[in-house]
């Protein structure tokens, strides 16, 4: 019986609800024996549909990028930006200050001016002979903080380089990560060790003996000021005063956070564990880590105020609290020390056993 017979009778809405059930019944039919026919091939899959999963499956990735990778790149220039702009700051004070007393140097003993200056500066008492040693000490110090600054730019455009190719990398390969999580570990340990034994060290170092140098009763700014008579008063020499003294601690800021954060960034890469994440306790114990570090790497530059500047003057506050970041400090730089020559020593043993 043919189909017009079958419907002759029906509403041509209850025919088409008919044909639609016969053709999707067909259409189930030839599924099932597509299925049944094709069991055990695998279908091929296009480039971009396996594009699109990678994306997806892993929620660290925006097309293409890695956003933990270029987080801590961010982090990175931020850091570094401001690390190399305040260690500028500083040598553009210096040099202010090193042309200013050099006008002066060849002036008769200050002891013979009747110049008007604060209290601070009566004291000073400099011959010519040593307002020229100082002046040339103040100078060589300079040359040297300038030697490390161009040092700290090398390693700096060649820790950019680094990033540059590690994010080139992470576009062109979903399983960076996975692959060459080591060579990213032994790259933040090598430009970690060279940041801080070439640039952070020195820098923070020679910055408080520079410092040292301008400041106080028988600095360089008091000798400038009784020679020159351009700070009669209170007010005037507190301004040129508080510059050295913005300079330094915006530098120590800088520094004791590029170091806080290399500490923790490096302990948290160097701490993973492929069997188990672990997130909050290596996160909290690379924290702690990361400020050990930082107190390490200023120990030198508080050592430097402590027995340059702080000698005879009552420091406060931040004389107490510098004591307590050298005695911690000091505390690790011993046991460094003690491990760096214990070590050998145990190998050798335990080699010749």
């Amino acid at each position: 019986m043919s189909k017009t017979v079958r419907f002759a009778g029906v509403t041509s809405r209850e025919y088409a609800e008919s044909a639609a059930t016969d053709v999707l019944q067909k259409r189930q039919e030839r599924k099932l024996k597509k299925d049944k026919s094709g069991k055990g091939k695998k279908k091929p899959r296009s480039r971009r549909s396996n594009t699109a999963q990678g994306i997806s499956a892993n929620g660290l990735r925006v097309a293409g990028v890695n956003r933990g990778l270029l987080s801590e790149f961010i982090i990175f220039m931020l850091l570094q930006g401001f690390n190399l702009f305040s260690n500028s700051w500083v040598l553009n004070e210096s040099l202010s200050v090193l042309n200013k007393v050099e006008k002066y140097e060849k002036y008769p003993n200050v002891s013979t001016i009747n110049n008007t200056v604060p209290d601070l500066c009566t004291n000073v008492q400099w011959a010519r002979e040593k307002i020229s040693n100082e002046i040339n000490h103040f100078s060589s110090v300079i040359y040297v903080y300038c030697f490390f600054l161009a040092v700290s730019a090398c390693i700096f455009t060649l820790h950019l380089l680094a990033w540059l190719y590690t994010l080139q990398l992470s576009f062109r390969s979903r399983r960076f990560n996975a692959n060459t999580q080591e060579t990213l570990v032994k790259m933040k340990v090598y430009f970690l060790i060279a940041a801080s034994l070439l640039q952070d060290i020195p820098m923070s170092t020679i910055s408080a003996e520079l410092y040292s140098l301008q400041q106080g009763q028988q600095g360089l700014v008091c000798w400038f000021c009784k020679v020159s008579g351009l700070c009669p008063e209170l007010k005037q020499l507190e301004s040129r005063l508080s510059r050295g003294t913005t300079a330094l601690w915006l530098n120590f800021t800088a520094i004791a956070l590029t170091s806080l954060w290399k500490g923790i960034s490096s302990f948290y890469r160097w701490s993973r564990i492929d069997t188990c994440e672990a997130f909050y306790l290596r996160a909290c114990t690379a924290v702690f880590a990361g400020f050990l570090y930082c107190v390490v790497i200023l120990t030198p530059a508080m050592t430097v105020l402590r027995y340059r500047y702080f000698i005879g003057i009552d420091g406060g506050l931040l004389e107490d609290v510098i004591d307590r970041v050298y005695i911690i400090g000091a505390i690790f730089w011993v046991l460094v020390g003690a491990v760096i020559v214990c070590c050998p020593l145990l190998n050798l043993i335990r080699v010749t056993q």
